[in-house]
């Protein structure tokens, strides 16, 4: 897909009544919503907005609607041929090895990191066959990475059957790519050592450093890979601490049932607010790191908040992923993937905000 730009749309509407909120099921509200666009003109816009040395990153990259795509292939033209067509990522699907430099933490003799490439004739093989073994990919740049192939070594009962992918920007630090649950993600690997295995990732991979660990294999460890995806190419506005961007919400109200952001954030502070906004009934939402965590406050209009908080470590320079989603007294939060849900206290559905919705305010400020 093409690679709109993403920013927030207010669509106004001038029912301000709380009162009216308890059982309203009209669909016809305003929603602040974070969504991808081709530039009507006829939307009002937030630009996009980000913390102080917190970078905002939209995506348009979809996810896949459905579980991990993972198919096997036998050969190169079977594999390639298919892999137009099947994968959840139809413009970013790039191969990403060839242009990358490929290392390990140990080799067989004349089974180098270098041999690790879909294909080839020979593979990577550890010297060793333990927990500890991985073999690291520099990108040479950042990259939205969507998915990986892997093979064993060809005509040889040595293939790895799972592993784990970790990824970073140094080549020092690494996040694990993790399960909803917040566990490391066990991908599936080969059975064999010639038929190729994909995996599409639900969420693109940023990173220039990725590192593939293997957790089970068959005889030795033995891999070839491929990685796909794009060019990373972000809309970003970087903060100083001291600066905010603000929108008047006065003469445009926003008063909705249902909210969406996603947003990408790296930071390398562990206390500072994302966004900010009240209202003049006693609604609030604010987003805030403290210490190293995500802290959602919301509050439709009565006299109970609703906290939740996600995350840790967050302050690690490394982006993270955020998607925040409500309907009604509903809402869900999730972090790098790991995902949790509540309930709003209260009787009102709906949040009216008449201030100043803020983004970027001053790092290391707490609001509660």
């Amino acid at each position: 897909m093409d690679a709109n730009k993403m920013t927030p749309t207010f669509i106004p509407n001038n029912n301000k009544n709380k009162t009216n909120n308890k059982n309203n099921n009209n669909n016809n509200n305003n929603t602040l919503k974070m969504h991808s666009h081709k530039g009507n003109g006829r939307r009002r816009r937030l630009p996009l907005l980000v913390l102080w040395l917190i970078t905002f990153l939209i995506t348009t990259l979809k996810s896949a609607s459905a579980a991990q795509h993972y198919q096997t292939f036998k050969s190169s033209v079977s594999y390639r041929d298919r892999y137009l067509t099947d994968t959840n990522y139809l413009s970013c699907k790039e191969a990403l090895v060839k242009g990358s430099t490929m290392t390990s933490t140990s080799h067989g003799e004349s089974r180098e990191a270098e041999n690790a490439f879909l294909w080839s004739n020979s593979a990577w093989t550890s010297q060793h066959s333990n927990y500890d073994e991985a073999l690291i990919v520099d990108l040479g740049s950042e990259k939205n990475v969507t998915g990986i192939a892997t093979q064993g070594r060809s005509h040889s009962n040595e293939f790895v059957l799972e592993y784990r992918i970790q990824f970073g920007t140094n080549g020092k630090d690494w996040v694990d790519y993790k399960e909803v649950d917040g566990l490391p993600k066990i991908f599936r690997g080969n059975t064999d050592g010639d038929f190729v295995v994909r995996n599409d990732f639900d969420h693109p991979i940023i990173a220039q450093w990725l590192r593939i660990n293997p957790t089970k294999w068959q005889d030795r460890i033995s891999l070839r890979i491929e990685l796909y995806g794009c060019s990373y190419k972000p809309d970003v506005i970087h903060f100083n601490g001291a600066a905010v961007l603000r929108r008047n919400l006065t003469l445009s109200p926003i008063t909705s049932l249902r909210e969406y952001f996603q947003f990408r954030f790296k930071t390398s502070k562990e206390n500072g607010i994302l966004l900010y906004s009240r209202g003049t009934q006693g609604d609030y939402l604010a987003v805030q790191l403290v210490e190293n965590r995500l802290l959602l406050n919301v509050n439709l209009g009565g006299k109970l908040e609703t906290s939740m908080a996600l995350g840790s470590m967050l302050d690690d320079n490394t982006f993270h992923e955020v998607v925040i989603s409500r309907e009604k007294r509903d809402i869900v939060m999730s972090v790098d993937r790991v995902r949790i849900r509540d309930k709003i206290s209260g009787d009102y559905l709906k949040l009216n905000l008449d201030r100043v919705f803020y983004i970027g305010m001053y790092s290391g400020r707490r609001l509660m």
